[in-house]
């Protein structure tokens, strides 16, 4: 369980009790004193009614006393009348104090609970798909009412113990202009917990109600037994091989790769197809075997036998309802520190809860996978559907590359299966190897990585399965699905018009969303930074107090030994010479930030943002750290002078470039930390991208 976890779930509350407890402490005496003065003024009258002179007796810390009644009864009024303005505000604390306690009781007894819930969830999810439904479905009606729970508890907990310190403060104090401030801002600070809890209450109110899915969204055709009599009648002999289901729509696309559902699917005219849906690709089953696609089907129906459709059908909204209303939570969270005291923990539950579904689902997942390549290997062979799996994987980013150049206007409208397929008779299939840990993309889970599922069907990983999956594609790959379609062709075209008619919409919203983040950049004037002066401001403490030390023996009357004078002056010589050096070196740029590139003073040429592949960013103590990925084909950096503060990791093509404390823009007079630093050199980077993006669009 990680310490995060176990810090917000556990240490808040804890430290709700211990503040609750402390300022118990400080009004105990107080309260206990007020508490024995209503009860002894309660036993005086009773005792005064039955016997005028008689006496009374009580215990007060340990202590056992006897007084007349009429001189307890006369004394306590007398304290009661004196101390008036301090009794309200006294059993006030009193309540407050213990309500704190007592709320960061519940929030930790609420926090196991989670823990307890969650955990058994998933020890019962192992017995079956039915079980985990089940467990999970519990959690998920009895978790909104644990984070409700916490979110009050924390939220009035912290309320008790501000409005604690406020009576405190108003009846303890004389009050003037700063103390009324204070209390004002006091009261501010509890006004923003109260609306901080019913914002985020309003965000719990989804997690009560079951999340309903819109149909899925599908680019594709169905098609009938007359328009594809040859493909209908394989998966009927397939399914009947099988002993599985036949599915009630075959939808024919391009764009995805081969998957069944259960789930309602929504084709670009509308229409709403209900029940069981297969998704037959053009594209992949183009590249494929006979045999292979046949197993891939026969894989794809093995799902339909063991109703994982229909479990999925049960978990989307499960998951979907959880996440979502998780995810509305954290959007409504500011980074404050009220935020982080009373939603943190209510969201590392939420967090943990779905941590602990995705574990129990991936298992299930695996399970369910391995028994549907099982399947497949039935209705072909193990081999084929090996070669399969590593072949899907290896021309998906050439179809995936075409795609985009059809929503970018930049393939041929008319045959974007052909020319999927030309590109890769002319390139040749990539290597398979390298595939062999994927993890296939899936529309309601992901699988297994590829080398386990390969194993699993007991096929051996060799240099001929990976020549079989990587040969070349047959020139008459665009004629081996005809028999399957009355009109093959026309289905073809069809679809890459309706693709392209969609991408025309897509690409001009596509070109505005690249131009408004080029536009965040402007090229009037460069960003110059400086490094930061801690270090001076350090040697000047330095060098004053060795100064002091040499002040203290004068000052004394005592003349300093030979070598505390020359001990002070050899280092104030070192403080002067290397505060000099640092002097011009800081005023020498250390980062130049133009629209284009990124000038380093350790480097002679600058880096081009198009250059980079990708940024990363770091923080350790006081240092930043900045990572620039280069591309494949860019020259290495040229460094002007060779430093600790720039580095060349040439293995990873990777230049890191790190700097202590803050930049300073002098001419824009503005201090950038960490975090504005990290989003000005993304802005510019993603700016630069966004031009050269527009730029190929436009050819």
């Amino acid at each position: 369980m990680r310490r995060s976890l176990l810090l917000w779930l556990f240490m808040v509350p804890l430290l709700l009790i211990v503040c609750g407890g402390w300022q118990y402490y400080r009004i105990n005496n107080v309260s206990e004193r007020i508490y024995l003065s209503w009860r002894l003024e309660n036993q005086a009258n009773h005792i005064i009614a039955g016997d005028p002179e008689g006496d009374i007796h009580f215990s007060f810390k340990g202590q056992s006393y006897t007084f007349p009644a009429q001189d307890v009864l006369k004394n306590e009024r007398t304290f009661q009348r004196k101390y008036q303005h301090l009794i309200v505000p006294g059993i006030s604390r009193d309540w407050l104090a213990k309500g704190a306690v007592l709320l960061g009781g519940m929030g930790l007894l609420l926090s196991a609970l989670a823990i307890w819930l969650c955990k058994r969830s998933v020890a019962a999810s192992r017995r079956s798909q039915d079980a985990l439904i089940h467990a999970f479905e519990r959690c998920r009606k009895m978790l909104p009412f644990i984070m409700l729970g916490q979110i009050i508890a924390f939220g009035l907990g912290l309320v008790a113990c501000a409005v604690y310190e406020v009576v405190w403060f108003v009846t303890s104090f004389k009050m003037n202009a700063g103390g009324g401030k204070l209390v004002i801002l006091a009261i501010l600070f509890i006004g923003g917990i109260l609306w901080m809890l019913i914002k985020s209450l309003g965000s719990l109110r989804k997690c009560f109600a079951m999340f309903r899915g819109e149909p899925s969204r599908v680019a594709g055709r169905q098609v009938s037994r007359a328009e594809a009599p040859g493909l209908w009648l394989w998966v009927e002999s397939l399914a009947a091989r099988l002993n599985t289901v036949v599915p009630d729509h075959i939808v024919v696309g391009i764009t995805d790769c081969f998957y069944v559902t259960s789930s309602p699917v929504q084709l670009a005219d509308d229409v709403v197809l209900e029940g069981n849906t297969l998704y037959f690709p053009l594209t992949y089953a183009s590249l494929l075997s006979r045999d292979e696609t046949g197993a891939v089907i026969g894989h794809e129906l093995g799902h339909f036998s063991g109703q994982d459709t229909q479990y999925s059908l049960r978990f989307a909204p499960l998951y979907s309802g959880i996440s979502n209303s998780i995810a509305s939570m954290a959007q409504n969270m500011q980074n404050s520190f009220i935020d982080r005291l009373v939603l943190y923990p209510s969201l590392h539950i939420g967090f943990f809860f779905i941590e602990q579904l995705h574990e129990a689902v991936n298992r299930w997942s695996r399970i369910r996978e391995h028994a549907a390549d099982s399947m497949g290997a039935q209705a072909s062979s193990g081999k084929a559907l090996a070669t399969a799996l590593l072949r899907i994987s290896a021309v998906s980013d050439v179809i995936d590359e075409e795609l985009g150049a059809l929503y970018t206007g930049q393939a041929e409208e008319k045959n974007v299966l052909g020319n999927i397929i030309s590109r890769l008779q002319r390139e040749g299939v990539p290597g398979a190897e390298k595939y062999l840990e994927n993890v296939t993309a899936h529309p309601s889970d992901s699988h297994p990585p590829t080398r386990l599922r390969i194993e699993a069907l007991q096929v051996a990983v060799d240099e001929a399965l990976l020549r079989e999956a990587a040969r070349p594609v047959p020139e008459t790959a665009d004629r081996q699905l005809a028999d399957l379609f009355a009109h093959l062709d026309d289905l073809a075209a069809g679809m890459s018009q309706e693709l392209s008619g969609d991408g025309a919409a897509a690409r001009e919203e596509f070109q505005q969303e690249l131009q408004d983040i080029a536009d965040r950049v402007s090229d009037d004037k460069p960003v110059v930074l400086y490094g930061a002066k801690s270090p001076l401001i350090l040697a000047a403490l330095c060098f004053l107090v060795a100064g002091g030390v040499m002040a203290a023996f004068l000052v004394g009357n005592q003349a300093p030994e030979w070598w505390v004078i020359g001990g002070c002056a050899l280092f104030q010589t070192v403080l002067l010479v290397s505060s000099w050096r640092y002097w011009v070196r800081n005023n020498t740029p250390l980062l130049t930030i133009t629209p284009q590139a990124i000038h380093c003073r350790y480097l002679q040429q600058p880096v081009l943002f198009t250059d980079l592949d990708d940024l990363a960013f770091s923080k350790v103590s006081m240092h930043t750290f900045m990572t620039l990925q280069y591309r494949e084909g860019v020259e290495a950096p040229v460094f002007e002078v060779r430093t600790r503060a720039a580095s060349w990791k040439a293995k990873h093509r990777q230049l890191m470039i790190r700097y202590s404390g803050k930049l300073t823009d002098k001419a824009r007079r503005k201090t950038l930390d960490s975090e504005d630093f990290v989003g000005l050199i993304v802005n510019y980077y993603n700016a630069a991208h966004a031009r050269a993006h527009l730029a190929e669009m436009q050819k």
